[in-house]
């Protein structure tokens, strides 16, 4: 939680039938105690994320909407959101390609996301009368940005065309999102993803990193100077090449290698899927996951100098780390030979 009291993490469970898995948030004291389960719908609800005054945690979950209207595989997964406190949830988005990733703003007005596009009456018409010849190119599905205004739901499209948007991040005063996308969905083009600006009022987005190879997985920095990600480092678009953590200031310019030196990819191990660096509120450092010879350890980097630090060590697999507003406390997860992830 921004005020480092509490820890919202997922936990999952295998249903009573035993033949799949449900996913719900539970909130812990970071000073240690009682577990306390915050959501129990028979359904996934996980991804949760704090608002920036702690007064809300939203949730990613493929319950009903409640809102009359049919839930087709596209746009079952939304945002919900719910009172660390308790009460019932209350759905946040109704996107017809449903959601796989969000993140609130800094005064917590608005939320972005991502959405697949939904499929068109015509191609459902066509599936249903199984008229559903197609081509991988005729069939892409397209991850666009969105934002949602809290307060009254109201979504905007902002990406359109081929602009396939992996990863995104807001800027502190809200004006801008930097994302990372693709030229396609396919597999191959994310060894050709760049780094892009697109403004939340609206308009084309602004190219910010391109070259060669992977740029990815954006992280602005607190004061708005630096955005952080992962890149090749524009070395070649192959799968064995090193992933480095870089940065490059939010105005435009010079990427900087921030991990040019450390022999191992950041960001790797058990369960990141990317994207975990996470920056102190100094915006001088950043902390991520990284594998390290038999475990997993987090680390942290400078962005005044190039050295990497090891925060945890031993055999253990430690990912997933997040801070507290101040910096004051970190969160992660371990889990090792003998014992199952904890946080």
């Amino acid at each position: 939680s921004p005020d480092g009291r509490w820890v919202a993490y997922v936990i999952q469970e295998l249903k009573d039938a035993g033949a799949d898995y449900q996913t719900d948030v539970w909130l812990v004291p970071v000073e240690g105690g009682e577990a306390r389960r915050l959501t129990a719908a028979p359904v996934a609800d996980e991804h949760p994320r704090w608002s920036p005054d702690g007064r809300w945690i939203a949730f990613l979950s493929d319950r009903p909407r409640g809102d009359g209207k049919a839930d087709d595989a596209d746009g079952r997964r939304q945002i919900w959101r719910i009172r660390p406190d308790g009460g019932e949830a209350t759905v946040l988005t109704s996107a017809a390609g449903g959601v796989s990733a969000f993140e609130w703003s800094a005064d917590g007005r608005f939320v972005a996301f991502l959405s697949r596009e939904p499929r068109s009456d015509e191609q459902k018409k066509r599936e249903k009368d199984r008229d559903d010849a197609w081509t991988p190119a005729s069939l892409h599905v397209w991850n666009r940005l969105w934002t949602a205004d809290v307060a009254t739901g109201r979504a905007t499209q902002l990406t359109r065309g081929d602009f396939h948007v992996t990863g995104l991040s807001i800027a502190p005063d809200g004006r801008q999102i930097c994302v990372a996308a693709q030229p396609t969905p396919r597999l191959p083009d994310a060894f050709r993803s760049d780094l892009w600006l697109v403004p939340t009022a609206g308009g084309a987005p602004k190219p910010l990193v391109q070259r060669t190879g992977t740029d990815a997985n954006p992280r602005w920095s607190p004061d708005g100077r630096w955005i952080a990600f992962e890149s090749r480092d524009g070395r070649d678009e192959e799968w064995w090449t090193n992933t480095f953590l870089c940065m490059v200031p939010a105005a435009g310019g010079k990427p900087v290698n921030l991990t040019a030196e450390f022999d191992e990819r950041p960001n790797g191990g058990p369960g990141s899927g990317g994207g975990t660096h996470v920056w102190l509120p100094d915006s001088r450092s950043i902390v991520f996951q990284s594998l390290w010879r038999t475990g997993a350890q987090l680390f942290s980097a400078s962005t005044d100098a190039p050295a990497v630090t090891p925060i945890t060590r031993g055999g253990d697999v430690n990912v997933s780390p997040n801070a507290s507003a101040d910096g004051r406390v970190l969160a992660f997860v371990r889990q090792n030979a003998e014992a199952p992830a904890d946080v």
